[in-house]
């Protein structure tokens, strides 16, 4: 049924010469709802769901996709699946690009002319994504990584508007390929781009200080020691913005329904803690771009958490104007709080989702896998603030 109806939309597409929303392409995710610092998602048929679920950041690090790395990990991914899924979660959080390292396709002169050396990175996606839709998890692709140091061939990107527009077009073919499918969550441009920023630099440019971090840190993650892959130097917000809102822009262009994100490592993704670099004005005005929710990262490492830090607050202190997700955090860096606390903190205090960190064992801030379980189950067959558990079809 769902091969031949998806024939029938791309027949009827063909027919009209225009992309048109039918009812396979309609999100599981269809809108929002709630007031300002209390917005939340609302499924396809009107009800308030909360987004429940953990991080697979890797699994051979951002080769996963593409180059035929899916058939190696293919059991892993299912597991991890089968794991969020009996446990009452809804939804992931998978990445895809990271820094360029293994995907996409760069020619000789940085541009991009495919999404893979070989292979098919979409036909990747669509396995994962149907193994998905069997266990009712949403899928949420991260496609780069400001977490760590940008890859020369990234850097080509941020920095050139026609080496970023090589990469559009294959953006475009990818999100046309899977908009159709129901296990398509939506897209996440990048993850904490603060990391790749230049700090402390004043820029009275745009409108609204929009590009100005005069005030504000960043770069961390451009520290060093370097391979000779790396590229060793920070962007300035202006360019990590027009990077992610030309994206989104492309993202929407061919899924005008999508749901697209940027996740933040520090509180200033809300004017009230800070600066909301991601808002409308800020992205439109540099790429004509837009976000319909955002995303922020809270960790207790090496200290207290930050006293703006979502588990000490709830989601009015951020007077934000679209979904709030709480997209990694971890019981391993908690100040003592346990993933039970922290995913039941999440959902009664206001914002749209919890996403654990995470599946694949790494040193640094990864609590045990079978804890974040438990955290989930913590919140499976809760409705007060959003119905967690999909017992319907996505």
């Amino acid at each position: 049924m769902y091969v031949t109806l998806r024939f029938l939309i791309f027949t009827l597409e063909l027919i009209n010469k225009r992309v048109v929303h039918y009812s396979l392409g309609d999100h599981f995710l269809r809108s929002v709802g709630g007031s300002r610092g209390n917005m939340y998602f609302n499924d396809k048929n009107g009800q308030r769901i909360f987004l429940s679920g953990a991080n697979m950041a890797w699994y051979r690090y951002c080769d996963d996709f593409g180059n035929n790395g899916y058939a190696n990990g293919e059991s892993q991914f299912q597991s991890f699946l089968n794991d969020v899924s009996s446990h009452g979660g809804n939804s992931v959080r998978v990445w895809v690009h990271c820094e360029g390292a293994h995907s996409p396709h760069f020619n000789s002169q940085g541009a991009v002319d495919s999404l893979q050396s070989y292979g098919s990175m979409v036909d990747d996606m669509k396995k994962f994504l149907d193994i998905a839709n069997y266990r009712k998890v949403l899928v949420f692709f991260v496609l780069w990584n400001g977490a760590q140091p940008a890859t020369h061939e990234l850097a080509g990107l941020i920095l050139d508007d026609h080496k970023l527009s090589s990469y559009l077009g294959q953006l475009k073919n990818m999100v046309s390929s899977l908009k159709f499918h129901p296990a398509l969550g939506g897209w996440e441009v990048m993850n904490e781009p603060q990391g790749l920023q230049t700090g402390y630099l004043e820029d009275h440019s745009g409108q609204n200080n929009c590009h100005n971090t005069k005030q504000f840190g960043g770069g961390w993650a451009v520290k060093g020691p370097f391979n000779s892959h790396q590229y060793q130097h920070t962007f300035s917000m202006k360019q990590l913005q027009t990077f992610i809102s030309k994206q989104a822009a492309a993202i929407h262009a061919a899924d005008s329904m999508a749901q697209i994100t940027v996740s933040s490592d520090e509180y200033h993704v809300t004017d009230a803690f800070g600066k909301n670099f991601f808002s409308d004005q800020c992205l439109s005005d540099v790429g004509g771009g837009r976000m319909t929710f955002y995303q922020v990262h809270t960790y207790a490492s090496g200290g207290p958490f930050d006293s703006h830090s979502p588990m000490l607050t709830n989601s009015g202190a951020y007077n934000l104007e679209k979904p709030l997700v709480v997209g990694e955090f971890s019981q391993a860096c908690s100040q003592g709080k346990s993933a039970q606390e922290m995913f039941q903190h999440v959902y009664n205090s206001g914002f749209a989702g919890a996403w654990s960190w995470q599946w694949y064992r790494n040193p640094e801030c990864n609590g045990p896998w079978d804890q974040q379980l438990a955290g989930m189950s913590s919140i499976a067959n809760n409705h007060n603030n959003g119905y967690v558990k999909i017992t319907g079809t996505l």
